[in-house]
């Protein structure tokens, strides 16, 4: 889990991830770069990426629990 922080003020992602409790690295991508490569249209979105590198699924929007058995945990148990 890698989560990326796109055009924020670093206080604003500071404070989000202490209120959520976020203990994955969290990148900051002030000029908006990741976006730009990734096509994001809306945030959140989520890419789950596989071993090799490619892109195995997306999501707009929020996730749920669900959501990451069905495209996350068939990665895992390839570890």
């Amino acid at each position: 889990m890698l989560g990326i922080d796109t055009l924020d003020v670093t206080g604003d992602a500071l404070g989000f991830i202490k209120e959520y409790k976020l203990t994955y690295p969290q990148l900051h991508d002030r000029e908006g770069t990741s976006i730009k490569k990734l096509g994001v249209i809306q945030y959140p979105e989520s890419f789950v990426v596989d071993r090799k590198g490619r892109i195995a699924a997306t999501a707009r929007g929020p996730v749920d629990e669900a959501w990451m058995r069905r495209h996350v945990a068939p990665l895992l148990k390839n570890a």
